[in-house]
């Protein structure tokens, strides 16, 4: 088992069950940002993703 102190703290907020159709990269980023642990789900990524291509960007935003 790795030693803990090794890698700094852990976590004290781990925001997780952000789900990739749901949330974005955004929230994940902004929990990181104060040093905390942001997760955005895969579940179901391919069939995201795939419908995303189908539609375009109608916005032209650029952004998956």
């Amino acid at each position: 088992m790795k030693n803990p102190d090794m890698y700094g703290p852990y976590p004290t907020l781990i925001q997780g069950g952000m789900g990739v159709g749901v949330s974005n990269w955004r929230l994940a980023q902004a929990v990181s940002r104060f040093g905390q642990l942001g997760v955005v789900s895969g579940t179901a990524l391919d069939q995201v993703f795939a419908r995303r291509l189908q539609d375009g960007d109608p916005e032209r935003t650029g952004e998956p």
